[in-house]
């Protein structure tokens, strides 16, 4: 089972290695990270519906005892604070996948639910992580695949192969995996060395966001493939189980931040976790 733990408590996680965690590395010097401020912004609301803008800032160490204050449904932060959206639109695209209905009885049962997942009236938990939420591909097939993180780059192979395959494309769903960096920094590591091109490039008004993970850089999950140890659920569940909705997934991406912090430190073997958007294909985006 995914994430699962030994007699002493230890912690197992099933990425890439399948195998016990290594033990936790040095932690990063985080003398210049700053901090981080949430700005929301209301940019129209009517009866049935409310359009907001969620932007982080982060803020240089030195300034971090500066005021931050809200005027007007706006923030006035400190000058020279740099900005990054924060979104599943605005996030880098690691590929596509076609993921498959699960039986909550059979998959997660209520031992495994009540290990790894913060919210007990969950069914069955959407996630980036494929040990949480199986892609209906056993493995990456065909000379026509290309990708990383076990998604493909592009859509249109990936459909193909799923016909060839046999897959009922009617009962099963496309999704898409953006991960979203928190800096300049970690976008310009992501685009240099990690991620593929992709085709589209980028996903259209046809895909619905389903909710943020957060998740290692192999995809394992520390929200919901990473086992909570000891007290750490009872601690954990009275702040963060009402942010998550019915997939078990971040609704706001800076509830889903703050959680990357949470997991760093939680479970450092697997550090650093970043924040992953998960998008739904609409079969009839009209």
């Amino acid at each position: 089972m995914a994430g699962c733990l030994n007699d002493e408590g230890d912690r197992f996680c099933n990425g890439p290695l399948g195998s016990l965690c290594d033990p936790p590395e040095r932690p990063p010097n985080r003398a210049n990270a700053g901090i981080i401020v949430h700005l929301v912004k209301v940019i129209s609301q009517n009866r049935s519906t409310t359009t907001t803008i969620h932007t982080l800032l982060r803020v240089p160490s030195k300034s971090e005892h500066m005021q931050v204050q809200r005027e007007e449904g706006f923030w006035r932060v400190p000058v020279g604070a740099q900005m990054y959206s924060m979104s599943a639109q605005s996030g880098l695209l690691v590929g596509f996948d076609i993921r498959g209905k699960q039986s909550p009885d059979v998959v997660w049962n209520e031992e495994r639910k009540s290990r790894y997942l913060l919210r007990d009236d969950i069914q069955c938990p959407l996630s980036a992580d494929q040990m949480v939420w199986p892609s209906c591909f056993p493995e990456p097939m065909g000379k026509e695949w290309r990708g990383v993180l076990g998604h493909w780059s592009d859509l249109g192979a990936m459909s193909a192969a799923a016909a060839r395959e046999g897959i009922d494309q009617t009962a099963s769903r496309f999704v898409a995996t953006v991960v979203i960096p928190a800096s300049a920094e970690e976008r310009s590591d992501w685009l240099s060395k990690r991620l593929d091109e992709t085709v589209p490039e980028r996903p259209g008004p046809e895909w619905r966001v389903l909710g943020y993970d957060v998740a290692d850089r192999w995809l394992t999950s520390g929200l919901s493939n990473c086992g909570y140890v000891r007290n750490e659920r009872a601690e954990l569940q009275p702040r963060w189980a009402s942010r998550l909705n019915a997939h078990h997934l971040f609704d706001d991406p800076a509830d889903a931040l703050l959680f990357v912090k949470v997991t760093n430190e939680r479970v450092p073997e697997h550090a650093p976790f970043f924040v992953y958007g998960l998008l739904e294909r609409l079969t009839n985006p009209k």
